[in-house]
């Protein structure tokens, strides 16, 4: 049995919970019922609960203290939140240590149910000796729907599966699943939030509470439904007696509020839901996949809409090389020659007019490509040996915006970042050789110096040393070490009895008459009124 505690200052609050589960049959037991958070730590201290479920706002410990401290001394504990809190930082905070769900009150029996079962499933996993982190290789065979996301997952890793040619009585058997006569199609639920919102843990709850909202609706409309997570989105394929999906977009819309309502949890959420087409046989389910995938895309044409069907758009009239041309690339490459960042940025807000009016979600994605793959080149031949993420990377950073303007904003404050990183490193390697010069000037200055010396010393020919010297130091190579000997003779002149003529030995000059005449041009006195002077 897995070991529970309930604490949450309102007494009938824990009244509440302790009657809205059947917590026997759900093979656990409520070893505790505490009201003050201090209390509530000192329970878990000597009871060692598996789970604990925790208002945020109590005497004493609030649920962030209890869940922070019960975490640093047993890490493995089950944690859910519950609160009438409303500040999404507030509730972020608590996600980010990595509770399992975070449940607005009023309570709903089938949301806490549906988190406990989690927790059953995940403290199963934890348990086993084949335990594997890859997504589609995890799946317990021991439940119904752990079954059933082995049919989404293997639709996933091959397109040619068998299972796309097996009937339905086979495919209910094989997969648990409860398939009828009729349509069927795949829709894809992806969220879009903040950059700065966008951790992992913050992700996880957010597709959780999709995917169970998402089955929720559906199933009341739907023959069948199989939900799984996948990328950062939830993929739901469905059986439904309607072709025309009526119904289901009535409750794909309740999905939507749904989850727009969950402000104080997830800032600024927004969802989009593509829907493949509808067809009578699961023989082109992946085909079915990849058109819902589309629809998602489809958002950066489609003027805000949240929930898209599939739908061939037409070939944009321009090719992406009709307006990335040669002069364009040769124009963004020169001024990559030169760093030229704001050069390089004025090209791209002028590519990105083209788009305003794209109406091929495919030609605004090629496009990107294109202006990415031009960048990178850009960097490759120019900013060796700084290393920009892959295309790779890019393309995924795509997907994850919701409109053209935020992919592009995105776009240039990221090459201006990744600017500055780069001239930044790059200052400090070109300003190390002139440590090293300046160094061994200061140490050599009463000898013979040559701009030759000092430029193989550091690595550099003589005229990229020169002019790297003069824009460090402000100062031509000569300047500097006339300075350096002028500030040596200073201090000789005054803190000696030495004669002028040895002083200017000294530091490098054998024509008296010469150091003598430097001097005053530098100091504005000559070597004796100096001496005077200060001496």
């Amino acid at each position: 049995m897995l070991k529970v505690i309930i604490a949450d200052d309102e007494i009938k609050v824990c009244q509440l919970l302790t009657h809205l589960v059947n917590w026997n049959d759900m093979g656990m037991e409520i070893v505790a019922v505490i009201n003050d958070g201090k209390k509530a730590y000192d329970a878990i201290c000597n009871l060692k609960p598996d789970i604990v479920i925790t208002d945020i706002r109590m005497p004493n410990y609030d649920g962030i203290d209890l869940i922070r401290m019960t975490k640093e001394i047993l890490p493995e504990t089950y944690f859910i939140i519950i609160s009438g809190y409303s500040q999404f930082e507030y509730a972020k905070s608590a996600i980010q240590y990595g509770v399992e769900n975070y449940l607005l009150k009023p309570i709903k029996s089938k949301e806490l149910i549906n988190t406990l079962t989690k927790i059953i499933e995940k403290h199963a996993l934890k348990l086993s000796d084949n335990w594997e982190k890859n997504e589609l290789k995890i799946m317990l065979h021991s439940s119904e729907e752990k079954v059933k996301k082995n049919l989404l997952a293997e639709l996933l890793v091959d397109p040619e599966s068998k299972i796309t040619g097996i009937g339905i009585n086979e495919l209910n058997c094989e997969f648990c699943c409860h398939f009828k006569k009729g349509y069927y199609t795949i829709l894809i639920i992806k969220p879009f939030m903040e950059p700065e919102d966008k951790s992992k843990e913050v992700l996880s709850l957010l597709l959780t509470k999709i995917l169970c909202t998402a089955k929720e609706k559906l199933e009341v409309c739907c023959e069948e439904v199989v939900t799984m997570t996948w990328e950062g989105q939830v993929l739901c394929l469905i059986n439904t007696e309607d072709p025309t999906l009526t119904t289901v977009k009535k409750q794909l819309n309740k999905v939507r509020i749904e989850i727009s309502n969950l402000q104080d949890i997830f800032s600024n959420v927004k969802i989009v839901i593509g829907i493949g087409q509808v067809v009578d046989s699961l023989s082109n389910v992946h085909q079915i996949l990849q058109q819902a995938q589309t629809a998602v895309m489809d958002r950066l044409i489609r003027n805000g809409e949240c929930i898209i069907e599939f739908k061939e758009n037409g070939q944009s009239e321009k090719e992406v090389f009709d307006v990335i041309d040669t002069q364009v690339r040769n124009r963004i490459l020169s001024y990559f020659e030169v760093l030229d960042i704001a050069g390089i940025l004025s090209e791209l807000t002028e590519l990105w007019k083209v788009l305003e009016e794209a109406k091929d979600s495919q030609f605004i994605y090629q496009y990107y490509n294109e202006i990415v793959s031009l960048l990178l080149y850009g960097v490759k031949n120019y900013m060796s040996p700084y290393q920009f993420p892959d295309l790779t990377w890019y393309q995924k950073k795509f997907k994850s915006f919701l409109t053209v303007p935020d992919i592009f904003q995105w776009l240039k404050q990221h090459i201006s970042e990744e600017f500055d990183k780069f001239t930044a490193e790059k200052r400090i390697q070109d300003s190390k050789p002139m440590r090293q010069a300046k160094q061994y000037i200061n140490e050599n200055y009463n000898k013979e110096i040559t701009l030759e010396n000092v430029s193989s010393l550091t690595g550099f020919n003589p005229a990229y040393f020169s002019a790297l010297f003069k824009k460090e130091t402000g100062e031509n190579f000569m300047e500097y070490i006339m300075k350096v000997r002028i500030q040596n003779a200073k201090y000789l002149l005054i803190q000696t009895n030495k004669d002028i003529g040895d002083i200017a030995a000294d530091v490098g000059y054998t024509d008296l008459k010469y150091f003598s005449k430097l001097f005053k041009k530098k100091t504005g006195l000559n070597p004796s009124e100096f001496r005077k002077l200060y001496g």
